[in-house]
C-alpha cells in the first residue's frame, strides 16, 4: 500500500494541537479510504519541550538538529523519509473537508504528476498545502523546497517566493516538466 506523510512544521503547540486534531478527524481517514498508508509527522521548530505526546496520539515528533535547523531545512529533509507522497502542509492551514482534499489524490494516476497545490500558487502570500510525489522531488537538485528571492537587487521591491512556489518552473530533464498537469483546486 502506498505510503503518505502528513507533515508540518510548528512552533506553539496549543495551534498544533487543533491542527492535529482535524488532521485525525478529516485528512487521516479521507486518505485511507483512497487506501492509502497515513502517517503525521510534527516537526517541533520551537518549543520542543512543550509539545506533550500525549495530546498527539499517533504522531512522529520530528526535531531541530543537523541538516534540519528550521522549518526551511525541514522540508527538504522530510523528503527522504520513507514514504511515497507527502502532503505538506502549514501549521495555520486547516482543509476542513478531507474527502475533498483526499479526491484530488487520482491525479496521481497520470505519472506525469508530480504534485497538487491545494493553494493558488500565484506568487501572493499564501498558506503552503502541498501533496507531492516524492519520487519527482528527490531527483530534483537541493535544496528544492526552499524559498528563494526574485530580483533582491531591487530591494525592497524584490519579490520573495515562498517554499514550493519556484518548485512549478523546475523541470526534472528538458523533455518532461515537473507539472504537466497542474491541478487547479478551490
Amino acid at each position: 500500500m502506498p505510503r503518505l506523510l502528513i507533515s508540518s512544521p510548528h512552533r506553539y503547540p496549543d495551534l498544533a494541537r487543533l491542527w492535529h486534531r482535524f488532521v485525525a478527524r478529516e485528512l487521516v481517514p479521507a486518505f485511507e479510504a483512497v487506501h492509502l498508508d497515513v502517517e503525521v509527522n510534527i516537526f517541533c521548530d520551537a518549543n520542543a519541550d512543550q509539545f506533550d505526546p500525549q495530546h498527539f496520539p499517533d504522531v512522529r515528533f520530528t526535531r531541530t538538529g543537523p541538516g534540519m535547523r528550521d522549518f526551511m531545512e525541514f522540508y527538504d529533509a522530510t523528503l527522504e523519509a520513507p514514504c511515497d507522497f507527502i502532503l505538506f502542509l502549514d501549521s495555520d492551514a486547516f482543509i476542513l473537508d478531507g474527502g475533498w482534499a483526499a479526491s484530488y489524490f487520482s491525479s496521481f494516476d497520470d505519472p506525469n504528476v508530480a504534485a497538487v497545490s491545494y493553494v493558488p500558487r500565484d506568487g501572493t502570500p499564501a498558506i503552503f498545502a502541498l501533496l507531492c510525489r516524492v519520487e519527482s522531488y528527490r531527483a530534483l537538485a537541493r535544496p528544492t523546497m526552499a524559498c528563494r528571492y526574485e530580483f533582491p537587487e531591487q530591494w525592497p521591491l524584490g519579490v520573495r517566493q515562498f517554499s514550493g512556489c519556484n518548485i512549478a518552473r523546475l523541470r526534472i530533464n528538458a523533455e518532461r516538466p515537473l507539472f504537466r498537469k497542474f491541478v487547479a483546486t478551490r
